[in-house]
């Protein structure tokens, strides 16, 4: 499925806006980001591959632009040891790299495992 019916199908707004990879809120930052979404950035989200000690992903998305906590989110998601997943298991499961974790890489690779029955 294309990533802009799986879009559709959610039934919300959505649009595309076209800039130069981004590897850090600061690239972000200097382009005007924020001005070019239409966000304040307060609103900007920051996407985090997380691991733990036993190999559990998980993607973590973060409002705003400061780097969270992982201390803090160790004891919400209750584990000992989380770590940023390293950049190899960045390309493996998401196909991308440090510093352009996006939704849309997960949404990608679960669009090629899901398929939307049509009623009937």
């Amino acid at each position: 499925m294309a990533m802009r019916e799986l879009l559709d199908g959610l039934r919300t707004n959505w649009r595309v806006v076209q800039h130069p990879p981004l590897d850090t809120i600061d690239q972000g930052m200097e382009l005007g980001i924020a001005d070019l979404l239409g966000l304040s950035v307060e609103n900007l989200s920051k996407f985090l591959l997380l691991e733990d000690a036993g190999g559990l992903l998980m993607l973590l998305v973060s409002k705003g632009i400061v780097r969270p906590d992982l201390h803090q989110v160790r004891e919400v998601v209750g584990c000992r040891r989380l770590h940023m997943a390293s950049a190899a298991t960045l390309h493996q499961c998401l196909d991308t790299v440090p510093g352009r974790v996006s939704l849309l890489d997960l949404a990608r690779k679960l669009a090629s495992r899901v398929f939307i029955l049509p009623e009937s």
